[in-house]
């Protein structure tokens, strides 16, 4: 959500510095955001993002209504994590897919020369190119192990 109008205070209306109940201050930042008609608010401590944001500023977070007020619900960090594992997961899946589809193709060629009755093999995938072409013919009939190549 882009914000259109920000204010900060610390103090109420008359100078009275804001505390929550437990005695800790904080600040209230009053956000006003880009398609909206009422103002949000959220309590900002002293390490809060929100006393960093400004005019122009994108923030993912939700506006929850709480009586007359509106209130700035930020995720939390499981959240966040969660969301970035969804997306990963997502990727990969889509990866793995593209893959089987892949496989999927092969095996229905393979299946099809095998029933059009050619033995043609197909070349293995992404096989890596032959250094050395294989021979029968060996000087002394003999096949040593140094000269396979795996």
């Amino acid at each position: 959500m882009k914000i259109t109008r920000i204010f900060k205070n610390n103090t109420n209306k008359l100078g009275v510095p804001y505390k929550d109940k437990n005695g800790k201050p904080f600040s209230r930042v009053v956000v006003m955001f880009e398609g909206e008609t009422e103002y949000a608010t959220i309590m900002a401590y002293a390490n809060s993002k929100a006393l960093g944001w400004a005019e122009g500023d994108n923030i993912d977070c939700k506006i929850e209504q709480n009586g007359d007020f509106r209130n700035i619900i930020l995720p939390d960090k499981v959240s966040i994590a969660v969301g970035g594992l969804e997306e990963r997961m997502t990727n990969f899946a889509r990866a793995i897919n593209t893959q089987i589809s892949g496989l999927d193709r092969r095996l229905r060629q393979v299946e099809e020369k095998q029933v059009s009755g050619t033995t043609t093999q197909l070349p293995p995938q992404n096989a890596p190119e032959r250094i050395v072409e294989p021979t029968t013919a060996y000087p002394d009939n003999n096949i040593y192990p140094e000269d396979l190549l795996f």
